[in-house]
């Protein structure tokens, strides 16, 4: 995760009252000029101590407030890079960029559609369906995971979603033997500890269900359910990945919830 996904996962989260929302924004809104603030001057900018600001990147996961700075120089060194949907360098010079995501969509979205395996999806239901919690451990919350987490409450299996390294790790301390994990994992430079989070699973017993792009390595592939979706390394993947978690939930509901 980014050093600018990280602050908008903590600025989305605390309340709009908040002091800690005050100050992430002043440090989103100065995001550039982090590099060269001491912790005094940004203190300063965002009306708050450098005691606070020490606290607040300590909760962000930071063990300092230099691992915090370096982290956004980075990021902001790296950030046109990092921001994409789709990769410039791989656009015809003539095509817009609007036209050139879109085509990468299509092109990607029929190659996954050609192999789509209900069978897996079926399983994924059952495990799901059989497990005492499920978890939906992501690099982002979309639309999607929601819809999976409100009908396996519905149907009372309890779902927890993370989206947060920390929270993550902290999680698989909870599972047991009858928990069952989905780890929508894409490939991004900043992307998931994949190969850890699995070991982490498994060493607590549970199940894991793993959804990634094309080119893992076996070893990150070592999950019970493996889905291998086409990408191109980009945050356009993630758009194939909610496909795939969507029919998941299409066919959860079609087993379980819906009547008739």
């Amino acid at each position: 995760m980014t050093a600018m996904e990280r602050l908008l996962t903590f600025y989305n989260s605390v309340s709009d009252d908040s002091m800690q929302k005050v100050a992430l924004k002043a440090i989103l809104v100065h995001f550039k000029e982090i590099g060269e603030l001491s912790i005094f001057d940004l203190a300063e900018i965002c009306y708050t101590s450098p005691a606070s600001i020490s606290r607040l990147v300590r909760k962000m996961g930071y063990k300092n407030y230099a691992y915090f700075q370096k982290d956004i120089q980075d990021n902001v060194r790296c950030y046109d890079r990092h921001n994409r949907l789709v990769s410039p360098d791989s656009k015809p010079a003539e095509m817009e960029m609007s036209a050139f995501f879109l085509g990468t969509l299509e092109e990607l979205y029929e190659s996954y559609v050609r192999n789509i395996d209900y069978d897996k999806i079926h399983e994924v239901n059952r495990m799901m369906r059989g497990s005492r919690k499920t978890a939906l451990y992501t690099y982002f919350i979309f639309m999607a995971e929601t819809f999976i987490q409100s009908d396996l409450f519905m149907s009372g299996i309890v779902c927890d979603i993370y989206h947060n390294e920390d929270r993550i790790f902290g999680d698989l301390d909870t599972l047991g033997s009858d928990d069952f994990v989905i780890l929508i994992s894409p490939l991004t430079e900043e992307g998931l500890q994949t190969a850890s989070i699995i070991r982490g699973i498994h060493e607590a017993g549970a199940k894991v269900c793993l959804i990634t792009g094309s080119q893992r390595t076996a070893e990150e592939e070592n999950a019970e359910i493996c889905f291998v979706v086409p990408g191109v390394n980009k945050a356009v993947d993630m758009f194939v990945m909610q496909i795939l978690l969507c029919l998941i939930d299409i066919e959860y509901r079609k087993l379980y919830l819906d009547q008739g």
